[in-house]
């Protein structure tokens, strides 16, 4: 369902994520893509959303649980608008994290940071893996431009 969501997303369609996902708001994931469709709507749940998402990451660090850190970077850069300290954690996530979404947040973080030297651990990892993506070819080529400037 996440990866749904994350699809309609993409593709422009925010109402589509708010009917598929209203009421799945007790999976954290699942809220954050629930938020960030409402953001794009000015929906009047979204300051409700954000709230309860910022209590529940805090949690989550007041037990040390870092299994969410790529979904609270990406709450960090995209609904806190936060960049550097959504840098931080998507560098924290991608200690431990390989997958194609956590390198996205990464280099999405390092450019609205302005820091995109500091996805070079994304860019050597790409490189040496061979993994393709339509996305992260994109943010790639976008974190290497702004390196040579």
């Amino acid at each position: 369902m996440g990866a749904y969501a994350d699809f309609l997303l993409a593709q422009g369609s925010p109402q589509e994520v708010i009917e598929l996902l209203r009421d799945k708001t007790e999976v954290d994931t699942l809220l954050l893509l629930l938020t960030l469709a409402e953001q794009e709507l000015d929906a009047p749940s979204l300051v409700e959303h954000v709230e309860l998402l910022r209590d529940r990451f805090a949690a989550s660090r007041l037990r040390n649980d870092q299994r969410h850190l790529r979904e609270e970077a990406r709450f960090t850069l995209h609904l806190l608008d936060r960049p550097k300290i959504a840098l931080q954690l998507a560098r924290a996530n991608w200690d431990t994290q390989h997958e194609p979404e956590d390198a996205r947040i990464f280099l999405q973080a390092a450019l609205a940071a302005g820091r995109p030297e500091a996805a070079e651990p994304v860019l050597v990892f790409l490189e040496r893996s061979g993994l393709e993506d339509i996305r992260l070819e994109r943010l790639t080529r976008r974190v290497r431009t702004a390196i040579a400037q």
